[in-house]
């Protein structure tokens, strides 16, 4: 069965109730469910509009019994509680394009620096030359990191340093209620510690941008002088609707703030779970950061090579989705990577601004390491205890692969949860390489100068992640061979 359905105009839909006579609006099935299943009940939802909701449309809302909720400052969307009899009027009215409920989606995880080619960046001569004489570190480019927050207390993740944001939000996943009319999101700035929980987003962060402060070096992210934004919009159980899209929101207020050019998202679900929809907030959202040049990277998803595993959140045009590698060898596709539905039948770019009607792309566009990844240890319960001193919860191969001096800064873990802040740190170098980069280009770049790996595309698109070789032509130097 199909997760969305498209309600068309003069559609009567017996079994809910529901019709319209507007054009189309997408409306998510689970909201149906809710509505039909307890139609007086006040159900949480996403309205987005085609536009920013104007003073007219509040009033529209008011005049349905919708009196309440949470408006986003950048996003046409507006949080909000309803009935089954103000959804069946809502949708009649003009410059409503969806209604979403407030879903959860799941991490992906699964429990280097040399095969993606940072050691060959950081001796380039010719790079360092060109960059004042100094390595690429992606120095003052903010990666906005949407997940669980960060344990900005983590001496590779510094509040006030790297971490020059941590964030959360007082309404997150507070249910919408109409006690004061519509007001703004609360977000809750400069918080030491908001992953609180199992440290996905600290590790996934330090995966980005850790210094390798507690390591000497060792440990180090993808790019140590970019600026994380850590944005908490989600647990252990996942990552809300609500909150993905007040994040993604924030983002957008504060890209000049921060000089946001990167936002890395590890969560979702599978295509067969919940098909693509242009409309979809979440996907309405996305489009809108890669309008602002913002670019905006997805993990593929850990259901391996079932039908339908893809993240749909993944393969939006003017998103870049990452599956996860091996890093033995030239590395190999990892079994838990989601695989894509074809061979790349859709488009890898959608243009500036993006064209809504351009075909998503059904696979992912490209592989970076994601098995046996060390990065930084959270001291929230569960991974460390509250002294940060003893490891209570061990990696599979924290033993073996970690010295004892630093087992309380680090863990390992997989999945493309952390193959995609890597990819995301890269293109936080290429923006340091060439500031003028745009999503579409820095896309291009990736896919073109990756390492071909013997398998098909929709397993590992254009394969290899290449840092060396992507910041070299972000900075429009030749290619360079590496040794196999």
């Amino acid at each position: 069965m199909r997760t969305l359905f498209t309600i068309f105009a003069a559609a009567v839909i017996a079994v809910s109730g529901i019709f319209t006579a507007n054009a189309a609006v997408s409306v998510d099935s689970l909201v149906t469910t809710q509505v039909n299943a307890s139609p007086l009940a006040a159900t949480p939802v996403v309205i987005t509009f085609e536009q920013r909701p104007t003073a007219s449309d509040f009033t529209m809302l008011h005049s349905l019994g919708i009196t309440g909720g949470r408006y986003l400052n950048q996003l046409p969307i507006v949080l909000a509680s309803i009935n089954r009899t103000q959804l069946n009027a809502l949708i009649t009215k003009p410059g409503v394009r969806s209604v979403y409920a407030n879903r959860t989606f799941k991490l992906l995880d699964r429990e280097g620096r040399t095969i993606t080619g940072i050691e060959n960046l950081i001796r380039d001569i010719q790079v360092n030359t060109l960059n004042r004489g100094l390595p690429v570190s992606g120095k003052n480019v903010g990666v906005s990191y949407i997940d669980t927050g960060i344990d900005a207390t983590h001496p590779d993740l510094q509040l006030g340093q790297n971490v020059v944001q941590n964030v959360y939000f007082a309404t997150a996943d507070v249910p919408v209620e109409p006690p004061a009319g519509f007001l703004p999101i609360v977000p809750v700035e400069n918080v030491p510690i908001s992953d609180v929980e199992g440290g996905h987003g600290t590790f996934g962060a330090g995966v980005t941008a850790g210094t390798g402060a507690a390591s000497g070096g060792l440990y180090t992210g993808m790019a140590p002088g970019a600026k994380l934004i850590g944005i908490r919009a989600g647990s252990d159980v996942g990552l809300t609707t609500y909150a993905i899209v007040q994040a993604m929101d924030y983002t957008l207020v504060n890209q000049f703030r921060y000089n946001i050019r990167v936002c890395n998202n590890s969560y979702g679900t599978t295509l067969a779970a919940y098909p693509y929809d242009v409309n979809d907030p979440i996907n309405v959202a996305t489009r809108n950061m890669h309008d602002r040049n913002i670019t905006v990277v997805f993990a593929a998803g850990n259901d391996g090579d079932t039908p339908g595993a893809i993240n749909p959140f993944s393969v939006a045009p003017w998103v870049i989705s990452v599956a996860a590698g091996e890093k033995q060898g030239l590395g190999t596709p990892a079994g838990f990577s989601s695989r894509g539905s074809d061979n790349g039948t859709g488009s890898d770019t959608a243009g500036q601004p993006a064209d809504e009607t351009t075909a998503p792309n059904l696979r992912p566009d490209i592989i970076g390491s994601g098995v046996d990844i060390k990065s930084a240890r959270s001291k929230a319960p569960g991974v460390t205890n509250v002294a940060g001193t003893i490891p209570v919860f061990v990696g599979a191969n924290d033993l073996s692969t970690i010295p004892p001096a630093f087992l309380p800064f680090y863990t390992t873990s997989q999945g493309t949860s952390f193959s995609t802040p890597q990819v995301s740190g890269i293109i936080a170098l290429m923006m340091e390489a060439n500031p003028l980069l745009t999503p579409d280009q820095a896309v291009t770049i990736l896919r073109q100068t990756a390492t071909p790996m013997p398998y098909e595309e929709r397993v590992v698109g254009a394969g290899y992640v290449d840092a060396h070789n992507a910041v070299r032509t972000a900075m429009s130097l030749s290619m360079v061979a590496h040794p196999a």
